[in-house]
């Protein structure tokens, strides 16, 4: 049994996509691993969560690219639009975190507002888990955050509209299968998906005439065509008819006048 498959644009768009879900996938990770090296308990408040399904992602995107895999298809088409949404969560969470991270920063910068102590920078009644000279660090890992994972949820949508077309829309040769070939045609799929239809039955002869006698259609012709021919009967006024010249010399008294 063959095994199902999608198109080769899809296979390779999906390719694509799936390529930018590894880069995606790697920055995120150095930036949680930068991130739990920074403040104080990162390993436990990385946000490891935003980079792990799309590493998974992106290796079923490749995976799919290679196979042409109709169900596997499916199965990306599905995870996508559910990360996608995953991914626009997280970047709105990352942004916020950002705001915060960035108005310590202004604090900490402009009015001196903030002290540290026990590699914890206080700032105005609010505490950050991290030295104050590193606050700096965390807000741009935090802008990272928020902008890979939006490209992520972009390539996501991206990956679900290529799924979709993929899984919903046939394809050229699949839709012309309901076709009816008449009879003496011989029909197949050629490459481009282009459908061509050959006849191979035998022309079909013109439609031959009445048989006529060499004297002209007459009612007894009608009523019997298969009646035998019968030959031509030639007459004494038709023979003298063709001896007679066409062309007569003037008798003596006759006169003939030309108009020019």
């Amino acid at each position: 049994m063959m095994v199902k498959q999608v198109t080769k644009n899809c296979a390779i768009a999906t390719l694509v996509f799936g390529v930018l879900h590894v880069v995606i996938g790697i920055t995120l990770f150095a930036c949680c691993f930068v991130f739990s090296a920074t403040i104080t308990g990162g390993s436990v408040v990385a946000p490891y969560w935003t980079a792990l399904p799309i590493v998974i992602l992106s290796i079923m995107e490749i995976a799919l690219g290679i196979t042409k895999n109709h169900c596997l298809m499916i199965a990306v088409m599905v995870l996508n639009i559910i990360f996608c949404l995953l991914s626009w969560i997280a970047t709105a969470v990352m942004a916020v975190a950002a705001g915060v991270y960035s108005l310590a920063l202004d604090k900490l910068e402009h009015f001196g507002h903030c002290m540290e102590f026990n590699n914890k920078c206080y700032c105005d009644g609010s505490t950050y888990n991290t030295p104050c000279r590193d606050l700096n660090t965390i807000s741009t890992l935090l802008d990272l955050f928020a902008a890979f994972n939006a490209l992520a949820a972009i390539v996501c949508l991206c990956v679900s509209i290529t799924g979709c077309v993929a899984v919903c829309c046939k394809p050229e040769d699949e839709a012309s299968e309901g076709q009816v070939v008449q009879a003496g045609q011989v029909r197949y799929n050629a490459r481009g998906g282009q459908t061509v239809i050959i006849n191979t039955a035998p022309p079909s002869a013109p439609p031959q005439p009445p048989p006529y006698s060499y004297q002209g259609p007459s009612s007894q012709d009608n009523k019997n065509p298969t009646m035998p021919m019968q030959p031509m009967q030639f007459n004494s006024n038709f023979q003298q008819q063709q001896q007679t010249p066409a062309y007569q010399q003037p008798q003596n008294n006759q006169l003939i006048m030309y108009q020019q």
